[in-house]
């Protein structure tokens, strides 16, 4: 998909980017859902740097 995850547990935040070498471009959105221990959040990934707060 080209979108790399990294989760930060002291911050509880799930953090989405473009993975290297991606060929994502913008303007294309993803709606991503994002469930993390029953909690769930929609996030609208369009390339840039995107931040879920749990």
């Amino acid at each position: 998909m080209g979108t790399r995850l990294i989760w930060n547990d002291a911050s509880r935040t799930l953090t989405l980017t473009l993975a290297p070498g991606s060929r994502m471009l913008p303007p294309l959105r993803r709606n991503i859902s994002v469930n993390v221990l029953g909690a769930q959040k929609n996030v609208t990934f369009d390339g840039n740097l995107a931040d879920v707060h749990f």
